[in-house]
Order: C-alpha cells, then sequence, then structure tokens
C-alpha cells in the first residue's frame, strides 16, 4: 500500500489532537510527497525508477 504525506496530513487534522497520527498507522509500504491529499486514490499506475506498479483499488485501512 502506497500513502501520500498529504493524507496523512489531513487524517492528522480531522482526528483529536491526543491521538499521535503517523504513517505507521496505516502500514503503508511506500509514502509519497510532492503531491495532493488523497491523489493516490485516483492512480493507475505508479513508477518508481524502471518499476512499474499496477493500483487495483483502494485500501480500508
Amino acid at each position: 500500500m502506497c500513502i501520500t504525506k498529504p493524507s496523512i496530513e489531513d487524517v492528522k487534522a480531522r482526528v483529536s489532537a491526543d491521538k499521535n497520527i503517523s504513517a505507521r498507522n496505516f502500514r503503508a509500504a511506500v509514502v509519497i510527497e510532492g503531491c495532493p491529499a488523497f491523489d493516490e486514490d485516483w492512480w493507475m499506475e505508479l513508477r518508481i525508477g524502471d518499476v512499474l506498479f499496477q493500483c487495483y483499488e483502494t485500501c480500508d485501512r
């Protein structure tokens, strides 16, 4: 699973301040910066170097 850093920040802003939310809460394999929050929900493919990942569906985690 991959998630964007802005998505994590958006969730942090929506939950109680006493909860410590980080990328670890989502157990993401990849955390990506430089794009809008929740942009990852619409990706069809993700390329990292020479490797092309196919994005099939969103994760409910």
